[in-house]
């Protein structure tokens, strides 16, 4: 093939690749994002499905107030639900998400931050997990919820 032809075609796709990798570059913060929001929501089912396990540990056992699950104590609630009260029986959020989510990390990230907001009776931990977003897990009036919260961009 001539010169002449050769050219042409090779600058036009060099400006092709250079237009894709400009449009994947420029939309993968998006993509990014989405990647993170899906992950933590993965890992607040997980520890869902996790605590409903410790729930029915628990009925099978006859509702004890806490079981000894592998090399994990476990406390319960009056409604069976694991509390974030570790062996030495002292609230602690990292047992809690150890227990109930024992990767503990999101997308290869453990949680930079935490936030735990308790009293004698109602649970509440906050992780917070790079610029993704956090999971919050409460324990309110006997009551289990886990909840994952996107950062807005």
């Amino acid at each position: 093939m001539p010169k002449q032809i050769i050219r042409p075609r090779f600058a036009v796709w060099a400006i092709t690749a250079m237009v894709i990798l400009l449009a994947l570059l420029m939309s993968w913060h998006k993509i990014e994002r989405e990647a993170s929001g899906t992950a933590l929501e993965v890992a607040s089912k997980r520890i869902l499905e996790r605590a409903n396990f410790y729930k029915q540990q628990w009925l099978l056992a006859k509702q004890p107030q806490q079981l000894v699950i592998g090399q994990n104590v476990i406390h319960y609630s009056a409604k069976g639900w694991v509390k974030p009260v570790n062996a030495s029986n002292n609230l602690d959020c990292n047992y809690w998400l150890a227990i109930l989510y024992e990767e503990r990390q999101v997308l290869g990230n453990l949680p930079k931050k935490m936030e735990e907001n308790s009293t004698s009776s109602n649970f509440q931990c906050k992780y917070y997990f790079e610029d993704s977003g956090a999971i919050t897990i409460d324990l309110i009036g006997d009551k289990f919820n886990v909840d994952a919260i996107f950062t807005a961009e």
